[in-house]
């Protein structure tokens, strides 16, 4: 399984092993010298893998990939939610979806 990071201050030291540990291809082609980010695997049952949570506290951004692309958008601290860019809602009545930190997505009505 995949090793977390909480607010890691990404360096020439330590950026391959973070990249390395994150599944999702389209986040870790992100991930920059300089950057403070948290990352970490989404867990359903113990010990299974099911996505991956990455949050870039600089810019207050964030992606969830539950394989295949990540959904990005913008991350509150304070909620503890990823706010997603696009909902691509079908739902009547969700105006959008957010994704809490373990990976639940979550509709939300307006």
């Amino acid at each position: 399984m995949a090793t977390e990071y909480k607010r890691v201050r990404v360096n020439e030291d330590n950026i391959e092993e973070i990249r390395d540990a994150i599944a999702a291809t389209d986040q870790r082609n992100e991930i920059r010298v300089g950057q403070v980010i948290s990352t970490w695997p989404i867990v359903y049952e113990p010990g299974q893998q099911r996505g991956q949570m990455t949050i870039w506290h600089d810019t207050d951004r964030g992606a969830c990939c539950h394989g295949g692309d990540s959904l990005w958008g913008d991350w509150s601290d304070p909620k503890r939610v990823l706010c997603l860019e696009e909902s691509g809602s079908t739902e009547p009545g969700v105006s959008r979806y957010e994704v809490d930190e373990d990976g639940h997505i979550i509709p939300i009505k307006d």
